[in-house]
């Protein structure tokens, strides 16, 4: 059976790891992440290449890229030798697994592929936000157990618990300002630059701070001892008070109700996020029961499906009526259009099994050559019909104006196929990025105008025999014989 996926996804020479950290996550945590990240396509490059997998490194260049507000992005360039070994999506999982769980994460996403799509994620709104986020953690245990699902996730967490000092009054008689007080807390539960190192052209911080095993709890930041200009020190909780909060939130909302959506990647080499949405049904039916003010809407990509599935479909059937039109109107007939785009259908056949047979999914590009292709396959049937039109109204036997137009009318039809065919299979064969989203629609001309070929030299004439069940001979001797009696008749008449 062949896989389906409005929107495909498009292998390129990148892989990419996004990690978004909860905010207010300090510059050390992102350090950190950015490291991990680093050190896991490090350690992919290694065991592919102690494997044998690999002659040499899969990843020519390697961005990371830093907000510095807890979201990170880490890019790999992969080299022609690991595009043309392994799959891209092959080595993003196994950066997925390399990586594992990165502390304070807020979501972790790895990609493999280019998509026209948006995000893939479901919107969840109710009265109240805590039921969103609870019916959104239900979900997603129901997400994690499907195939083909990763990196879920929902934006309905809380932010990293922060912790805000306050100068008090005895601060304020040490001479102590704000701004002085946030620099020192800072310089000794983080760091401080205190130098600089020039060798052969790089340049190397000498950063000081405490031991991280002195520098993980809040015990131990109240413990923390501030140095004052007077050479003397204090404890910060005798300068200072400190103010636990959470940091602030970003509050999406629909018709006034609180709204948390749930992310997720969807790996489309197992199945594709229509699929996973349809095995959803059950479990967001059973929600809907059980919390009647929740509402779950399809977002993102599964929300783009529905509106270009319902505008093709329209497009389609209005493709179909001009064809129709524009075939009843030189043919003056309402049958015979009918008898031509009877082979559209065998078409589509051959366009699916075109998929099935180079492993691709029928995608949205996929549709539009279809589409394209029917306005092609009824060239063969029109020339075969307007053949056997002449001869039959010449006078030839229905037998033989069937034979004289099978005869007369192949070598059009099949130098039309055959040239259709050889002009679209160099884009088959092409292995550029940008031939892949070319090629699901040729799949679709070529295999597609196959089949409906073989089928239009067999069916049609076929349809037309069964049309013309009587032959036209025996009309026209009926027709002289009424003509004869009607004559009789009128000479006695005459005659009486």
């Amino acid at each position: 059976m062949s896989r389906s996926a409005v929107f495909p996804d498009i292998p390129g020479r990148y892989i990419t790891a996004k990690v978004v950290l909860q905010q207010g996550a300090p510059l050390p945590l992102q350090k950190q992440a950015l490291i991990q990240l680093e050190q896991a396509i490090t350690q992919v490059e290694e065991h592919l290449l102690a494997k044998g997998s690999l002659t040499t490194r899969p990843v020519v260049n390697l961005l990371a890229w830093s907000d510095g507000h807890g979201e990170i992005e880490v890019t790999a360039q992969l080299s022609s030798e690991a595009l043309g070994t392994l799959p891209a999506s092959s080595l993003t999982e196994l950066w997925r697994q390399a990586t594992g769980s990165i502390e304070g994460a807020y979501s972790q996403q790895f990609s493999s592929a280019e998509t026209p799509a948006g995000e893939i994620f479901l919107s969840i709104s109710a009265t109240e936000r805590e039921l969103a986020k609870q019916v959104a953690r239900q979900l997603a245990q129901t997400l994690r157990s499907l195939p083909g699902v990763n990196d879920v996730y929902d934006d309905g967490q809380d932010g990293q618990p922060q912790v805000r000092l306050l100068l008090n009054a005895y601060g304020q008689q040490l001479g102590v300002t704000q701004e002085q007080l946030a620099r020192l807390a800072g310089d000794a539960f983080g760091e401080r630059e205190i130098h600089r190192l020039l060798e052969q052209g790089q340049e190397t911080q000498v950063l000081l701070r405490y031991p991280s095993d002195e520098r993980k709890t809040i015990a131990q930041l109240e413990q923390t001892r501030l140095p004052l200009a007077q050479g003397q020190s204090v404890l910060l909780t005798d300068i200072a008070d400190f103010h636990y909060q959470q940091p602030p939130q970003i509050l999406y909302r629909r018709d006034r109700d609180p709204v948390v959506n749930l992310f997720w990647q969807q790996n489309r080499a197992i199945q594709a996020p229509e699929q996973t949405l349809m095995q959803l049904q059950d479990s967001i039916a059973a929600l809907n029961q059980q919390y009647p003010q929740v509402t779950i809407r399809a977002g993102g990509e599964l929300e783009e499906i529905g509106e270009v599935s319902d505008g093709f479909r329209s497009a389609m059937l209005l493709t179909l009526l001009l064809i129709y039109v524009l075939l009843a109107l030189p043919l003056q007939s309402y049958w015979q259009p009918l008898l031509i785009m009877a082979v559209i259908p065998f078409g589509f056949a051959g366009a699916i099994f075109g998929h099935y047979l180079l492993d691709l999914p029928i995608s949205l590009l996929s549709l539009f050559g279809m589409m394209a292709m029917s306005g092609i396959v009824i060239n063969d049937s029109l020339v075969l019909i307007t053949y056997f039109n002449r001869e039959y109204r010449a006078g030839a036997t229905l037998t033989q104006a069937l034979i004289n137009a099978g005869a007369h009318r192949f070598r059009a039809i099949f130098l039309t196929t055959l040239t259709t065919v050889c002009g679209l299979l160099p884009l088959l064969s092409e292995s550029a990025e940008q031939a892949q989203y070319l090629k699901p629609a040729a799949v679709s001309l070529v295999f597609g105008e196959l089949f409906a070929t073989a089928v239009t030299l067999l069916l049609v004439p076929l349809l037309l025999a069964l049309t013309h069940s009587k032959p036209k001979e025996t009309t026209l001797e009926t027709t002289r014989v009424e003509s004869n009696l009607n004559s009789g008749e009128s000479a006695n008449n005459d005659a009486i």
